[in-house]
């Protein structure tokens, strides 16, 4: 299967991701080899370039790349794998039904992964790779079966985006919630979602934007200072 991360296949999403993170970690004299590194890491991934997910933490030197049979965290600079794990009770659901779940890296650096067919997130230490599985109790929709197709960071806020019924949930992790924001229009088939960065990220009056990225779209979400509210539109979302 030709997995893809906001419409671009894995490989070519990698490469530049993986290039990246390795000038970053690299000294970057005569003997430094990016892409040497990057083609060495890729073959001790056991050619696993079918990942469904890839976050790369280039402050913590490590790669973390979802897969179907759990979680696999990488040494850039080594290429070594120094973790893997399995999700216990995680459950996915395939292409072409749905996007994949998602992976997300917290500023402490630890992973949240979702299943893209239950309000269920597993959380994974950034030091210990200990697992800790966790449902939410969400504040509407509880006749659907929502799960989450994007998940992103910011304000210090976990925000989850389900992909088939094009919902927006403010997720809280301590108390193991989530609350639905009331959008202008749906975000149905978004496959992915990150926070909008820049000097002016949200309109006035206005919290935070967020960009939520599907297979021929991509979406911005100017999200209310009470977090209750978003507005979709086709604005800027680089």
């Amino acid at each position: 299967m030709n997995t893809r991360y906001p419409g671009v296949s894995l490989r070519r999403w990698l490469a530049p991701a993986l290039s990246v993170a390795f000038l970053a970690a690299c000294d970057g004299g005569p003997e430094a080899k990016p892409d040497g590194g990057r083609r060495a890491l890729e073959q001790r991934s056991e050619g696993r370039l079918e990942a469904l997910r890839v976050q790369v933490d280039v402050a913590r030197n490590r790669l973390w790349a979802l897969h179907r049979d759990g979680v696999y965290v990488y040494e850039i600079t080594t290429r070594r794998l120094v973790g893997r794990v399995v999700l216990p009770e995680w459950i996915i659901v395939g292409e072409p039904f749905n996007c994949a779940p998602d992976l997300a890296l917290d500023p402490s650096g630890a992973a949240v992964v979702s299943s893209n067919a239950r309000t269920v997130l597993w959380r994974l230490d950034p030091e210990r790779f200990e697992v800790r599985r966790g449902e939410l109790a969400l504040d509407a929709d509880r006749d659907k079966n929502v799960g989450f197709t994007g998940l992103a960071f910011a304000d210090g806020l976990l925000f989850g985006v389900d992909g088939i019924h094009g919902s927006l949930w403010k997720i809280d992790l301590a108390a193991a919630k989530a609350e639905k924001i009331a959008l202008s229009s749906p975000l149905r088939g978004a496959c992915g979602l990150v926070l909008r960065r820049g000097a002016a990220q949200a309109a006035p009056g206005l919290s935070l934007a967020l960009c939520a990225f599907g297979e021929t779209r991509i979406r911005r979400i100017d999200v209310s200072s009470d977090y209750k509210r978003g507005n979709v539109s086709d604005g800027p979302c680089p």
